[in-house]
């Protein structure tokens, strides 16, 4: 299957962002975790926001895995 230029830049634009999504939604709170756990300071709220914001990732990846696959086979 041959893409255009746009379909092209789209998938690179989608990509791009699921990578810097990935990081400010999953690896940037395990890092904030872990900080906390070093100095002390880790409460329950921290524990439930880096849950749920590693949830949202996880559903962001999946969401985004699907619509790359929809414009790799051309539905």
């Amino acid at each position: 299957m041959r893409t255009s230029y746009s379909d092209a830049s789209d998938f690179i634009l989608t990509a791009a962002w699921a990578y810097v999504g990935s990081w400010l939604l999953f690896f940037k709170p395990l890092f904030q975790l872990c900080f906390a756990w070093e100095n002390g300071a880790l409460t329950a709220g921290i524990i439930m926001s880096v849950i749920i914001k590693i949830t949202i990732s996880c559903i962001g990846w999946r969401v985004i895995e699907s619509d790359l696959k929809k414009r790799v086979e051309g539905d």
